[in-house]
């Protein structure tokens, strides 16, 4: 309260207390007072002085014990006397608040930087590591300085390096590209890393020597995010192929991984080390920032995205775009071609190239019915076929339903297979002369197939005495959408397939006993197919068609040599991709 550094006095003779009392203990003993009262007001975390240079001397501390902590010559006590003389060397014995800011005011006003400490005093005698700008005070993103903070408090929360963001930039910036983004960490990073591999591949890494070094200074490290660039290391240096989710960054310890605090408006944060994780806490009220406007996103959308495509009149465009560097790694961002919401083709640019391919993939194939109207028009003339058959259609869909269904696969057939990403021109141009060439007669061998298959359906439902499960096996293989979601590759083939259901109605009648042996054969692969989903690669499915059809419809004839070897041969190398 009195703002100096006080002592209690107290009298006594013979054991007896006469008097106690507060005295200004720099009166006794000055040098002492003047030491506590830099520990208690400087040093402290709760300094009660609002003064920049306690704040910018604590953060040197702070990095000066990372720097350190890096060689392995940290000495936090003997680092913490080093600021504690800083301030005594300054201030000449001042023990009291009155002193302090009449004086300090007086020297800032001769020089700002007056009682600013130098990383260099802190570790006198060359004892930081000779490379102190792999440990920035801020690192450049979007054209904005974002600040980083060093902590040394191993085992807490804040233990390492802080990245402050702001909310906008935050849901800009993929994830990855924050887990290296302190050079000064990299080698240290890479080994934990690579010790959280698989144990036969992890030895054969270690083995390599200095690997941890040559991998944290490759050139790739400095173009590439931290873990995509030590897969990519590997690989081309030292052939070993290593799958990107194998490296588990919850293997870093604390101070290994930065801490990323997002600004998200009212003076509140949220921090963790995860920044997905922390975007998922962020509600969109908290939306203060509006991404788009940030300047060097706005200067390129400004340049390359168009609200509506109806032509293909912009020429070729780039496969990727730099926007920014994070930590001198580039980040780039992707055009695409979006069908969006309101039915229009826009050029957009997108932050993966994985979705930028697979959006592209919908939107130039819209652009190309934009395109070739008049061909869509003649297709959905020709679709009105369907109504030769309509009655077949009782009581399963709807026959404008399956008009649409034609129309679509038609279209989907013509555009199959032909990937256009990068997006280029040329590319395009294939595309529709492709489309063109597949167009004739390819609605009526459609047509041909759908109304054979539902003949075949009728027939099958019309059995007297189906075999188990037959009816949920018909289901499967012929829903309600078959003709839309039936690659037409697959489709030509169902008549087939639905005829062998036939011939498995008659065997399972004729032979019950090597029927049923069949089936055992055959239901693990079903289940497989049934409870998969997507984790299952979509050619199982044929492939499981084409194994009944050996089974129990041998005089049909398969499209390949299938077996129940074929089969698990195929499952074990998708299983051993998986991994």
């Amino acid at each position: 309260e009195r703002g100096e550094v006080v002592a209690r006095e107290r009298v006594v003779l013979n054991g007896l207390v006469l008097s106690h009392r507060t005295i200004n203990y720099s009166r006794y003993h000055p040098t002492e007072a003047a030491e506590l009262f830099v520990r208690s007001t400087l040093i402290d975390e709760s300094s009660p002085f609002e003064y920049p240079f306690i704040l910018h001397n604590r953060k040197a501390a702070d990095k000066v014990s990372t720097l350190l902590a890096s060689v392995g010559r940290l000495n936090r006590i003997e680092l913490e006397e080093r600021l504690v003389q800083f301030y005594l060397e300054r201030l000449r014995g001042i023990s009291s608040s009155v002193e302090f800011h009449r004086f300090v005011k007086a020297e800032l006003q001769r020089n700002a930087s007056a009682f600013e400490c130098t990383k260099e005093y802190l570790a006198p005698g060359g004892g930081l590591p000779s490379d102190t700008e792999a440990f920035p005070d801020s690192i450049e993103i979007g054209g904005a300085a974002i600040d980083l903070h060093y902590r040394y408090e191993p085992g807490r929360e804040r233990d390492g390096v802080t990245l402050a963001l702001p909310l906008a930039l935050a849901r800009r910036i993929p994830a990855r590209m924050l887990d290296g983004a302190i050079a000064g960490l990299k080698e240290q990073q890479v080994s934990y890393l690579i010790r959280s591999l698989p144990k036969e591949l992890r030895k054969r890494i270690e083995a390599i020597p200095s690997i941890s070094r040559h991998i944290a200074h490759h050139p790739t490290l400095q173009d590439a995010p931290l873990l995509e660039g030590i897969v990519s290391v590997l690989q081309r240096d030292f052939s070993i192929q290593v799958n990107p989710r194998s490296l588990s960054l919850d293997s870093l310890p604390l101070h290994l991984r930065p801490r990323i605090e997002v600004r998200v408006g009212k003076g509140r944060t949220v921090s963790g080390r995860d920044l997905d994780e922390i975007l998922a806490q962020v509600t969109p009220t908290h939306g203060d920032d509006v991404t788009s406007d940030l300047g060097a996103w706005k200067d390129l959308r400004s340049t390359w995205e168009r609200e509506e495509v109806i032509l293909w009149d912009f020429g070729d465009i780039p496969e990727k775009i730099e926007v920014t560097k994070v930590a001198g790694v580039p980040m780039y961002v992707y055009p695409t071609l979006r069908w969006e919401d309101d039915a229009r083709v826009a050029l957009r640019l997108l932050d993966s190239e994985d979705e930028a391919c697979t959006v592209s993939q919908v939107g130039i194939r819209r652009l190309a019915r934009i395109v070739l109207s008049r061909e869509v028009q003649e297709i959905k003339k020709q679709a009105k076929s369907v109504d030769s058959f309509k009655q077949l259609l009782v009581l399963f869909c709807n026959v404008d339903e399956m008009k649409d269904q034609v129309v679509e696969a038609t279209l989907s057939r013509m555009f199959e297979a032909e990937v256009v990403y990068p997006l280029r021109e040329e590319s395009f141009a294939k595309l529709l002369q492709k489309a063109k060439e597949r167009m004739p007669n390819l609605v009526g061998t459609i047509l041909q197939h759908a109304k054979e298959c539902l003949e075949l359906r009728r027939t099958l439902i019309g059995m007297k005495r189906p075999h188990a499960g037959m009816r949920s096996e018909l289901d499967e293989l012929i829903p309600v959408t078959f003709v839309a979601s039936t690659p037409f590759e697959h489709l030509q083939h169902l008549p087939r397939y639905l005829k062998g259901m036939i011939l498995r109605c008659e065997r399972a009648e004729k032979d019950p006993g090597r029927y049923d042996e069949r089936v055992q054969q055959l239901m693990k692969y079903v289940d497989l197919v049934r409870k998969g989903g997507t984790s299952m690669p979509p050619q199982l499915r044929w492939m499981v068609e084409e194994f009944k059809i050996s089974l129990f419809a041998q005089e049909l004839g398969t499209q390949y040599p299938i077996s129940a070897t074929r089969l698990d041969k195929f499952l074990d190398g998708h299983a051993r991709k998986g991994t």
